[in-house]
C-alpha cells in the first residue's frame, strides 16, 4: 500500500507507539500520546479509560521470564485516513503478535483503531480502541 507524506507520518507515530508499549518504554510512550488520551480496550472492561495513568500501571508491572526472543508485530490491513484540514487522522488495522508462550510459538490478533491529532508539529495519539 502506498501512503502520502502525512499518512507516512501517522504510520511512523503508530509504529513508535506500539514499539514503546512492547518495550515498556514509558518515557517514549508518554511523548507519543496525549495526556488526556481515551481508550476502550479489554483491560478497561467495557469502560472508557481516560488519561495516561491507566496505562502507566501496566508499564510498571514486573515482566515475566524472558526467552531472549523478541515478539514480532505485524500490522495487517493497515488503513490511514487524514481528516479535516489535515490535522487529524484515523488508523485502523489488525495487529498480529507472534510470541512464545510456554516455549511454543503463538500468534495473538487484535483489531485496533487509533485517532491522531497534529500537535506542535507531530502526530499524537488521542484515542484508541482495541478488541
Amino acid at each position: 500500500m502506498s501512503f502520502g507524506r502525512a499518512e507516512e507520518g501517522v504510520v511512523k507515530a503508530l509504529q513508535d507507539i506500539l514499539e514503546s508499549a512492547g518495550n515498556k518504554d514509558w518515557e517514549k510512550y508518554e511523548k507519543l500520546c496525549d495526556k488526556d488520551i481515551t481508550c476502550f480496550e479489554p483491560e478497561s472492561v467495557g469502560n472508557v479509560a481516560k488519561g495516561l495513568a491507566f496505562h502507566k500501571y501496566y508499564f510498571d508491572l514486573p515482566s515475566g521470564p524472558s526467552s531472549g526472543i523478541k515478539n514480532n508485530v505485524t500490522l495487517a490491513d493497515l488503513n490511514v485516513r487524514i481528516l479535516g484540514e489535515g490535522n487529524s487522522a484515523v488508523a485502523c488495522y489488525n495487529r498480529l503478535i507472534q510470541k512464545l508462550e510456554d516455549g511454543s510459538p503463538v500468534t495473538v490478533k487484535s483489531h485496533e483503531s487509533r485517532v491522531f491529532e497534529m500537535k506542535q508539529g507531530k502526530w499524537v495519539c488521542v484515542h484508541f480502541h482495541r478488541s
